[in-house]
């Protein structure tokens, strides 16, 4: 069926519903996000797509009743480490409840009911929470909008009382070491940039700020130290990082611990009296150490070996261990005090994908690993560093999940002189010569798209269809270069290299299968460029919350991030760049060709892609469009970014639903 077609777009315009308007979808913009028109016309769409889905509601419904019916015996995730106590979140009375308890046993106290809290909100994501040292007053910071922007509120443990602080925040907190004052990342009044430390005492109604980034560029951010009495203070660019300690018993902050220099990138923790950087700023990343009263006075601690990048390390009382990689595998480097490689360890399986995550504190000398495969449910495995031995946390179990009639694998595919490579996995006895893939692309900010389990993928295997993630340039499945090779100048590589990846899986095994593309945010940018450029590739299309207007956006510094970004994307200020910005930029090269049918999910409180970006995109592609369609525009009008986790399922079901059906669609007539 051909929804809403260009014939009756262009009678809507010509009737008046549109009238007045430029056929560009400009008039879509609106920062208020309170035009009655704008409103009327998001919700139009809504109303088309809310039929769609009702005429097709009986596949919608399958996925939600079998991931309803396979529903996880989700493993407990460890408990977060804080010297004599742990905390985590549980199920109490019927409500998900955080709970601090002693770690040798005895009494355990409630903090916070997060059912109370979600249930009172149409959005609501908790960002974070720390709790006080004396242990009497827990800080949250919590996004009720969607927006990214986060109300940071105080409660007293012992009294219930809540006070919330003045302003907009990051969802980054830290607690002074007397408890009598809090230290908040804010952000700029228009563009959301984290520009600004402050310092807010308890008992003054006004943040002091300690700390400014003037330059729109560069961002702000903070993350506690292994030693407690200090968090290190970033600023970063895209190519570049400068770092600052604050001494939570005094508050004071001190001078840059490297100088700002482009291309260096330095990341600080503390241990004891010692100061530790990874850095680049003798070329490759290596560790090195320094008397914390002397920074200055750095020493080479360790080297990877040839070959291998030095990724990310941890401050254990035991040990230090330094993670290391080698394209996309992982090692554990165990170290001793004075950088002696103790042991290496691989982490992970074939085809699958491991990290370090929810570690204990300093000295709890607990390491712990996540790990799963597109096929393997997730498990958490922990290091005890004092004997290296190994131990399972836990495992997410499936009821009615068999591992055995599953097969997940890596192929690579020729893209101009690299191999790229893409990891799916299918359901043995479901496969055909014509099922379709769902082709997932990322490709930006050198994010690494792992391979997760998920139930909601099991159930595409489960009605025959291919699950693939191709890892293009742009992502960091290769390390930095690749994530250079694949930005800026060079996004088409990223491009080309989705575009090779659908080539390879539409002959797959020899099939002839379609395509589905899938792509959310900087992905959007990907899918939808790719799409401009092979048509005939595609069957189907979803985007979620996509970053479609590149040049547009990119022009616009008081739209968060944009000035940020231009190594990432291009600087339309600069005559070449805007050049290759053009060459690419999905909204700008739509034309008449005919489009699969697709789907585009915006948030309206989305400050990180603007609604806009997704609702022009779709509305002019559904004007120019020689295809059939459907042409389908959600929006999310209570959420932002990430959708509430109330509806994340019912708005994946449709997207699912939509990509199974089109590219059977498409398979039937063309056969």
């Amino acid at each position: 069926m051909n929804w809403f077609p260009l014939c009756l777009s262009l009678a809507l315009i010509s009737s008046g519903t549109l009238a007045n308007q430029d056929t560009d979808f400009n008039w879509l913009r609106d920062d208020s996000r309170s035009s009655a028109q704008v409103l009327d016309y998001l919700k139009q769409h809504n109303s088309r797509s809310d039929a769609y889905f009702s005429e097709h509601h009986a596949l919608t419904g399958a996925l939600l009743q079998q991931w309803s019916d396979n529903a996880a015996t989700k493993a407990s995730k460890p408990w977060v480490i804080r010297g004599e106590f742990e905390y985590g979140v549980v199920v109490v009375d019927g409500q998900r409840t955080l709970i601090e308890r002693n770690r040798n046993g005895g009494e355990q106290r409630s903090l916070l009911n997060l059912d109370q809290r979600d249930d009172a909100l149409d959005y609501y994501q908790l960002g974070a929470w720390s709790l006080s040292p004396d242990g009497q007053s827990l800080a949250l910071a919590e996004d009720i909008s969607g927006s990214g922007e986060y109300r940071v509120s105080v409660l007293s443990l012992a009294t219930g009382q809540e006070s919330q602080l003045p302003e907009r925040w990051e969802s980054y907190l830290q607690w002074s070491g007397d408890s009598k004052a809090l230290y908040l990342i804010g952000q700029e009044t228009h563009t959301l940039r984290p520009d600004g430390l402050y310092r807010l005492a308890l008992s003054s109604p006004q943040p002091k700020r300690l700390w400014h980034e003037t330059d729109s560029g560069w961002l702000m951010s903070m993350y506690r130290s292994a030693n407690p009495n200090y968090v290190v203070i970033q600023s970063n660019s895209e190519l570049a990082t400068e770092q600052r300690l604050l001494n939570l018993k005094d508050g004071t902050l001190s001078p840059a611990l490297l100088p700002r220099q482009q291309g260096i990138d330095y990341y600080a923790d503390v241990a004891g009296d010692a100061l530790y950087l990874n850095s680049n700023h003798q070329g490759e990343f290596a560790l090195y150490q320094a008397p914390l009263t002397q920074p200055e006075k750095l020493s080479l601690l360790y080297r990877p070996q040839k070959g291998q990048q030095l990724d990310n390390y941890y401050l254990f009382q035991a040990a230090t261990v330094a993670v290391t990689k080698l394209g996309p595998k992982r090692w554990l480097q165990i170290l001793s005090p004075d950088g002696t490689l103790v042991k290496s360890m691989a982490i992970g399986e074939a085809n699958g994908v491991a990290w370090v995550s929810r570690n204990g504190d300093y000295a709890s000398n607990r390491l712990r690993i996540r790990s799963m495969s597109m096929i393997t449910p997730p498990k958490w495995r922990e290091l005890n560093l004092t004997d290296l031995s190994w131990q399972t946390l836990s495992q997410d179990h499936y009821p009615h999940f068999n591992a055995d009639l599953y097969h997940s694998e890596q192929i690579q595919v020729d893209s101009g002189h690299v191999k790229v490579t893409v990891t799916l996995a299918y359901r043995k006895d479901a496969m055909t010569a014509t099922s379709p893939v769902i082709l997932y692309g990322y490709g930006a900010y050198g994010v690494t798209m792992r391979p997760y389990f998920m139930p909601q993928i099991i159930s595409l295997l489960d009605r025959g269809a291919i699950y693939a993630v191709a890892h293009v340039r742009g992502g960091g499945y290769l390390g930095e270069p690749w994530h250079l090779d694949g930005i800026g100048a060079n996004k088409q590589h990223a491009i080309s290299d989705y575009l090779a990846s659908a080539k390879a899986l539409r002959h797959f095994n020899g099939g002839n299968h379609p395509i589905g593309a899938i792509g959310g945010s900087a992905g959007g940018t990907l899918v939808a460029a790719a799409l401009n450029q092979d048509v005939s590739l595609f069957d189907a299309v979803v985007l979620q919350v996509p970053f479609v207007d590149v040049l547009a956006s990119m022009s616009d510094s008081s739209l968060p991030l944009s000035s940020q970004q231009h190594q990432e994307w291009g600087n339309p200020a600069v005559p070449e760049q805007l050049e290759f910005i053009k060459a690419y930029d999905p909204i700008s090269n739509l034309r008449p060709l005919p489009y699969p049918p697709m789907l585009v999910r915006v948030g309206l409180n989305d400050r990180r892609v603007p609604y806009w970006e997704g609702a022009k995109y779709l509305s002019r592609l559904e004007a120019i469009s020689t295809g059939q369609g459907p042409y389908l525009l959600s929006t999310d009008f209570t959420g932002g970014h990430s959708s509430d986790h109330r509806n994340a399922s019912e708005q994946q079901a449709r997207e699912y639903a939509f990509l199974l059906m089109a590219t059977q669609s498409n398979k039937r007539s063309s056969q």
